[in-house]
């Protein structure tokens, strides 16, 4: 049943994979799909930072940034694999 989850999963993750695959080229430059992700991810992170209301705890963004690099790196391995 291994594939038949990887592929709901692949479905589910589609409309993000189009829209890094259309920001991956937005500025004329060739930019990879982690690094894009990883830069959308920075700037959501500096958003949660910055907010006054609620203020989030620095352990809270740290966990939240240990959880973001160990999903990244799977879901760049799993967009790598569906081309």
């Amino acid at each position: 049943m291994p594939s038949t989850r990887g592929s709901v999963l692949l479905k589910l993750l589609e409309p993000a994979k189009r829209e890094l695959d259309e920001l991956m080229e937005q500025d004329g430059e060739k930019h990879s799909r982690k690094a894009v992700f990883n830069q959308r991810f920075e700037q959501a992170m500096e958003v949660l930072r910055t907010l006054r209301e609620p203020p989030l705890a620095s352990n809270a963004i740290s966990e939240v940034s240990r959880v973001r690099a160990r999903v990244g790196d799977r879901l760049s391995a799993l967009f790598a694999g569906a081309g």
